[in-house]
């Protein structure tokens, strides 16, 4: 592990440019999800039961009970473990199991990388162009295991996805917070990107009353206690939302001040810097 990720207290996450995804690191130990990251770090986890060829299966996220769908074996949610999942989870995951043989799956075509990302991301560009070579002719999802990326991913048609959700994007919808100034409704359409958004928004982070029915009971506790916990730990996201002039960037670019442009690209290089060096000792009290 590297030593500036040691002794962190609070699931943290990064983006590893040359395996080209995200990870996340917590109490001296690598995840691959911020799900996996947040159950270590709250002590309790989610559980979804259901009926795979009359067996009662118990695993732990939706992309888990996804993956049994997919092998197009039996599958019901009993009555008793209905209050698992959320009223709009329950129904697009019936929606799959008969729609299973007649999905039209998420699909992203390969090509070639552009000269300016292939000297950016040598490594990932190879990686993807492997798997195309490997999976091209893969035409039902499929789980594979990358040594170069330690973790579990899907292919399809030769591609690569992190979470089943990218390949099936199922209609799981959770609302939060209040709606903004246009009206828009803040909401996200995976679970993982709520929790991630806890990190992003803590002190503005609610789930209304009226906003509970797209949650299960479970689900709802589970924020409640990574809220509570966050705060107990003295996490300010405020550090988070910090964000570069991108205006003043597009001013110096569109005005053609180059040289002010390098200046500003230099400071700005210097000012992220220390604001990472920042936000990780956050991570670590």
């Amino acid at each position: 592990m590297k030593r500036k990720y040691k002794n962190i207290k609070i699931p943290y996450s990064y983006y590893d440019k040359v395996k080209g995804c995200c990870y996340y690191v917590y109490n001296n130990k690598y995840y691959n999800n911020i799900y996996d990251a947040v159950k270590d770090y709250l002590g309790c986890e989610l559980t979804y039961h259901f009926i795979y060829n009359n067996i009662l299966i118990e695993v732990y996220d939706l992309g888990q009970v996804c993956e049994y769908i997919l092998l197009k074996g039996g599958f019901s949610i009993p009555n008793k473990y209905k209050h698992e999942y959320s009223l709009i989870e329950y129904q697009e995951l019936n929606w799959l199991y008969k729609n299973i043989n007649k999905i039209a799956f998420n699909e992203y075509y390969y090509q070639k990388p552009s000269l300016k990302y292939l000297l950016e991301e040598p490594i990932s560009c190879y990686l993807k162009y492997k798997y195309y070579k490997l999976y091209k002719n893969c035409n039902y999802p499929k789980k594979v295991y990358s040594k170069f990326l330690k973790k579990e991913v899907f292919v399809y048609k030769g591609y690569i996805y992190y979470t089943i959700n990218n390949i099936l994007e199922l209609n799981y919808y959770y609302e939060f917070n209040k709606p903004l100034d246009s009206g828009y409704q803040v909401h996200e359409h995976e679970f993982n990107l709520v929790i991630n958004e806890v990190f992003y928004s803590l002190n503005e982070f609610k789930i209304d009353k009226e906003q509970e029915q797209f949650y299960s009971k479970q689900e709802l506790i589970f924020l409640d206690k990574l809220v509570k916990k966050l705060k107990d730990d003295k996490f300010d996201s405020s550090i988070l939302k910090r964000k570069d002039s991108y205006e003043e960037w597009k001013y110096l670019h569109d005005n053609h001040k180059y040289f002010k442009l390098l200046i500003y690209n230099i400071k700005n290089y210097f000012s992220n810097k220390k604001k990472n060096k920042e936000i990780l000792k956050m991570y670590k009290k």
